[in-house]
């Protein structure tokens, strides 16, 4: 079970705690952990929402944006992208219907393809991954073969399973497995 408690996780396993600082990782375009490569330009009055003040996008055809944060925990994540709303009467047209990302994970890299005129506006799932951690994790969205813009707001790394792998939390109690267990400031 778990306990979301002044943003620490704290999860009863085997009669053993494991304590998660940072359940998600959330990269937006503006972070330094994005790097650039072609022409992109940003944008702050494309309607539609923003994670942050801004959204990126580009229609150059050898444009790569790269998101790369070092993860905290190795397991399992959930990759998700983010891109401007499409609802509300707006011709997204021009939006790529076959933006390509790769994902590189502990386990290689995979390609997909994922259509920007429909969706957006909130976190649309790429799947789930391996990673390991403080090793970079990195997620690009290219424009080749789109014919048309590729846009990002950010990306999102949401820990599914990280059980053995988080660090061991010593208690001044025993639990048992599938016990909460609150933090009240005593230890």
């Amino acid at each position: 079970s778990e306990r979301f408690d002044c943003g620490h996780v704290y999860t009863a396993v085997n009669d053993a705690v494991y304590w998660d600082i940072n359940r998600e990782v959330i990269v937006d375009n503006l972070d330094e952990e994005v790097s650039y490569a072609g022409i992109w330009q940003s944008s702050a009055t494309l309607p539609g929402g923003f994670i942050d003040s801004d959204v990126a996008f580009s229609d150059d055809p050898e444009a790569t944006a790269t998101f790369a944060p070092a993860l905290p925990v190795a397991g399992q994540y959930e990759v998700s992208i983010r891109w401007i709303d499409n609802s509300g009467g707006q011709d997204h047209t021009g939006h790529g219907d076959a933006v390509p990302i790769d994902i590189t994970h502990t386990g290689g890299t995979e390609s997909i393809f994922i259509n920007q005129r429909v969706g957006g506006g909130k976190w649309v799932s790429l799947g789930t991954f391996d990673f390991a951690a403080g090793e970079t994790a990195a997620v690009t969205i290219g424009t080749e073969g789109t014919g048309e813009r590729s846009i990002t707001d950010g990306i999102r790394f949401r820990l599914i399973s990280d059980v053995g792998n988080a660090p061991d939390l010593a208690l001044p109690f025993p639990i048992q497995a599938g016990d909460d267990v609150y933090n009240d400031g005593i230890f």
